[in-house]
Order: C-alpha cells, then structure tokens, then sequence
C-alpha cells in the first residue's frame, strides 16, 4: 500500500539546540505531540539549530492533517527550547500560525508517496546554515555522473536516465531536463545554484519519483530564512545504490553559507556539535516495514566521513582567515557583505 513522507525542517533552538539537555527535550516534545491517528509513525530529532520532523502517513501530498500534526509537533519543540532558554518557530519566519498548510511558510518541507520495496533505503538529507541549491550538484553526481554512479552505464533499468525539474528563481517557470540525452544542458543550469533548483527527479523508465526536495520557486518568500532544504531520496533498484549516493558527498563541496559567504559544507552526524555559521548536511537512512518507519541510520557518522570532514573544516577555515577580501564575500546581487551601498560616499573622496 503506498505510504506518504512527510520532512519538515524548521529553525528551533537555536544555537542552545547543541546542548544535550535542549536537542532531547525538543525531540521528546515533538515526539509526543506526533502520537496521534493521522501519523501512522514518526521521528522527531533536534541538531544544528533546526527541529527535523519524517512522519509516516497515508494520506498523501499536501495533507492538511499531516501538516497540522508537524505544526503541533514544532509549537511543542518551541516550547520546550524556549523553557531551556533557546529560540523557537516563528523566530526569522514570516508567519506565526498554522493556517491548513506547511507550504509557503518558510518552513522546508519534502514531500513523495512511496511503494514499500525490498531494495535500498530512503535517504533524508537535511542541510542547515545553507542556500537552497546546495544539494544540486551532489545529486547531480549521484544521478547524473556515470563516474559517482557507474550502474548509470551498467544497469538496463538506470541506462535510460532521469528526468530532472528544476525551478528558476528569477522567472516564473519550471525546466525540465532529460539525462543523459541533456546532460550538459543540465549542468549548465544546476551550476548557477543561487537562481536554480533542482526540484525532483523522475526516473525515465516507469516514471518513478526518486528525488523530491524542498526547493521550490513559489516557496522562496522574502524577508523569510531560506538557508535549510531537504530532500528525500530513494536508493536502490531503479536508483544508484546507497553507497553510490553517500559516494557524492565524499568531496568537499564550497558553498555560499546564510552570511553570504564563502565556506565549505559539513557531512554531518545529529550527535556532531556542528560550529555555528558551518553549514552541514545530515543523511538519514529509513527502511520502511509495514507502516513502520525503522529507526534510521545516521548514514555521515563514524570514521567513512571523518576524511571529508577534515578537509572541510580545513577548507573553511581557510577562507574564513581572508575576511572581508574576495573571494570568501560574495558580492554583486548574492552578497550580503562588503561593502555594499558604500560606492557613492566612496566616490568624493
């Protein structure tokens, strides 16, 4: 029977959320507040500033009731981070009351309808501190990149390729991108990741959803944090395999963090006490039993990763150390420092 995941990523706790005491009173709250009839299972787990909701359901895309069950779920983990004195929901986001939808609240929501199948797990990958095309290029890799993934060439069922939508910022509209027969079309396009995002990706044999994210056009709202997507990625059988995806995220990757800035991205464990302004990406492995959702594999944690993480902070810090000198500021329409607005009192002088 087809069963919904629902990922919502939101903004609670706060730089107190690395705190144990905070991170378990938040999860247990939203925990708590997802035991009801419209959630057939759940996992609730508070890292890096941010409350990660994956609810299980049957009720499909969009649902107004599994949507208000999130929202009870983060008004409690709010509650809980603020008696502990962290930040709650609503802090940086423009709306303050649940009104029949998680969709266009600021809130980072992913959702697809799965078929339970005996092959790989269902990834969730949850970024933080981040602009929202930061997952295209590894899931470019993963499903584009015949070297990342090689049953891309070897197996009948991947040859065939995928079809990516991907949105644009600047205009109201979506493309789509058949690879391999569009590949370099495709990564023309997902290389500009400040005007596009990779939205979902389809396989072109059966039609089949294996990537659905939370970066979409109509949800970027100004003024609003947008510096968290997720995304729900199915491994196995039709897709690359487990290991073929994690191998994407093996390479450093330097990105524009929330500040505007240059630095590098972190492949992060929930138990990692990630620096604040380090943008990480956490990897959650999910096998589905029934309308069970086993508990998950922290997929970046232990020694595979400690490499990468290494390198990464590495590479941080070393753009950190040049200031305010480019190339860690970015400047022109994406920088948010420097000295923006300062040219015309500059030009008397």
């Amino acid at each position: 029977m087809p069963q919904t995941l629902t990922v919502v990523h939101a903004p609670i706790g706060g730089a107190a959320s690395g705190t144990p005491e905070v991170s378990a009173a938040v999860s247990e709250a939203a925990r708590v507040a997802l035991a009801g009839d419209v959630v057939s299972d759940s996992y609730a787990v508070a890292h890096a500033g941010m409350l990660s909701l994956v609810l299980l359901h049957g009720a499909g895309e969009g649902d107004a009731g599994a949507h208000r069950a999130a929202w009870d779920a983060l008004e409690a983990g709010t509650d809980a981070a603020r008696a502990l004195g962290g930040t709650g929901l609503g802090d940086g986001l423009p709306v303050d009351a649940f009104t029949g939808s998680l969709r266009g609240t600021g809130i980072s929501v992913a959702e697809v309808v799965l078929t339970e199948r005996p092959s790989g797990p269902v990834v969730v990958l949850l970024a933080s501190g981040v602009s929202l095309g930061v997952l295209n290029l590894p899931l470019a890799r993963a499903f584009a990149d015949p070297f990342t993934t090689a049953r891309l060439v070897e197996s009948p069922s991947l040859r065939r390729g995928f079809i990516f939508e991907v949105h644009d910022l600047d205009e109201p509209r979506k493309r789509m991108f058949a690879a391999p027969a569009e590949l370099h079309d495709l990564l023309a396009v997902l290389a500009e990741s400040d005007r596009y995002l990779l939205r979902s990706i389809v396989s072109a044999e059966g039609g089949v959803t294996a990537v659905a994210s939370s970066s979409r056009r109509a949800e970027v709202i100004p003024g609003a944090r947008d510096d968290a997507p997720v995304a729900i990625v199915r491994t196995g059988g039709d897709a690359p395999l487990l290991e073929e995806l994690l191998a994407a995220f093996a390479t450093p990757q330097i990105v524009v963090g929330a500040d505007g800035a240059l630095t590098s991205l972190l492949p992060a464990s929930v138990e990692d006490d990630v620096s604040p302004g380090m943008p990480s990406v956490v990897a959650l492995g999910f096998h589905l039993a029934g309308q069970r959702l086993l508990p998950p594999a922290d997929l970046f944690a232990g020694a595979a990763f400690e490499g990468t993480r290494r390198k990464a902070r590495n590479v941080a810090s070393l753009l950190r150390a040049q200031g305010t000198f480019a190339p860690r500021t970015v400047r022109g329409d994406e920088g948010a420092s420097g000295s923006a607005g300062d040219a015309e009192r500059w030009s008397e002088r």
